[in-house]
């Protein structure tokens, strides 16, 4: 039975089972998947980060500086793992940005939410 080079199309030759037809072509093969790997795990931090900031717009409305519950984040989905950078200020106190828009845990149980 013939069969044909799962990435080039050639026919393959040689024992049963093989799927392509050279090294060359295994290693191309799995370089392609590892990099559609790549781009579908890349959407998907972008599609949590996009919810964050969703998330943060709409609590903000037009409020430079707000101090919520973490609480309200939490029941919003809003993925606190997520972040697009990080600031230190002088006191010590991190920053952590998602996108246009920081927050910053001000107590244990309060969030401090910048537009920046």
């Amino acid at each position: 039975m013939k069969t044909n080079c799962h990435y080039c199309g050639k026919e393959v030759i040689g024992r049963k089972g093989i799927k392509y037809c050279s090294a060359n072509c295994k290693a191309r093969a799995h370089i392609q998947k590892k990099e559609a790997n790549l781009v579908e795990v890349v959407s998907q931090i972008d599609k949590i980060l996009h919810h964050n900031r969703t998330i943060l717009a709409e609590l903000m409305g037009t409020h430079k500086q707000l101090t919520l519950p973490r609480l309200t984040l939490a029941k919003q989905n809003f993925d606190f793992n997520y972040i697009t950078g990080i600031y230190q200020n002088n006191k010590g106190k991190f920053y952590y940005y998602v996108y246009d828009f920081a927050w910053m845990e001000f107590s244990s149980q309060d969030i401090m939410i910048v537009r920046k």
